[in-house]
């Protein structure tokens, strides 16, 4: 400041001297104005704030339980089964009369075998036709086509091996396809104490023999089958001439026996 005075004055001063400065200028007045000052570079901008970061998303309600669900009624109790017959067809273990020509028209709700007695005839489906079609509860087959438990019923058979040992021959009628088992169909088939088939095909101790066809169906006492003309089947007898007869009795009689 006080080098803008000084300088003042000496300015004054020297416009006195050369008489160039005008009367109205005040020899006392402060210097001329300065140029100013450089514009300012103004301020840096504002870097801006922070974006906002959102709200967190709602977790959304909880889902609803549902309702309990309905007990339902209690089941029903049924009848009382009833009790059925005694086996054979329609009756306990029976079942449908259902005709057929093989196994395949039988099953689906009807007993599974297809049961033809005469091989000219229709068929009927059965639970058996002989015991290896039944199972372990009631193994045997009777002759109406049930399994059953038991073998007091007449038993089916095709050959001597469905029998059981009490009735191991298996009688298969003239024209039949399936038979029964029986005691015996001839004398072999008889034990030494009840050496005779009879009528009702089972053993006894005497009587009319059993009829044979060949000696085939002879018993070792009797091993010749004698049969009358005209005549299906025989009767078994010890010889039918001198040739079955041993030497110490070379004559064969009237009766079939040697003497």
């Amino acid at each position: 400041m006080r080098n803008a005075r000084t300088f003042g004055l000496v300015l004054g001063l020297a416009c006195l001297a050369l008489a160039g400065c005008d009367d109205d200028d005040d020899a006392t007045s402060p210097a001329d104005a300065g140029a100013g000052g450089a514009p300012g570079a103004g301020g840096t901008p504002g870097a801006g704030g922070t974006p906002g970061a959102g709200g967190t998303p709602g977790a959304g309600g909880a889902p609803g339980a549902g309702g309990t669900p309905g007990a339902g009624g209690e089941p029903g109790m049924g009848g009382t089964p009833g009790a059925g017959g005694e086996p054979g067809m329609g009756g306990a273990g029976g079942g449908l009369n259902v005709t057929c020509e093989t196994d395949r028209d039988c099953g689906f709700g009807v007993p599974p075998r297809c049961l033809i007695e005469v091989e000219s005839e229709e068929g009927r489906c059965v639970q058996c036709r002989v015991k290896r079609d039944c199972g372990e509860t009631a193994p045997f087959c009777s002759v109406e086509g049930n399994c059953v438990a038991s073998t007091d019923f007449p038993l089916a058979c095709e050959v001597d091996i469905d029998c059981i040992q009490e009735r191991p021959a298996c009688l298969i009628a003239e024209g039949r396809l399936r038979g029964q088992c029986v005691e015996c169909t001839d004398d072999a088939q008889c034990p030494a104490e009840a050496p005779v088939c009879g009528d009702d095909n089972t053993c006894v101790a005497g009587g009319e023999p059993a009829g044979c066809r060949e000696s085939f169906d002879c018993p070792v006492e009797r091993p010749e089958c004698r049969i009358p003309p005209g005549a299906e089947t025989g009767d078994c007898v010890e010889c039918l001439d001198g040739m079955s007869c041993p030497a110490e009795r070379p004559t064969c009689n009237a009766e079939g026996t040697c003497e």
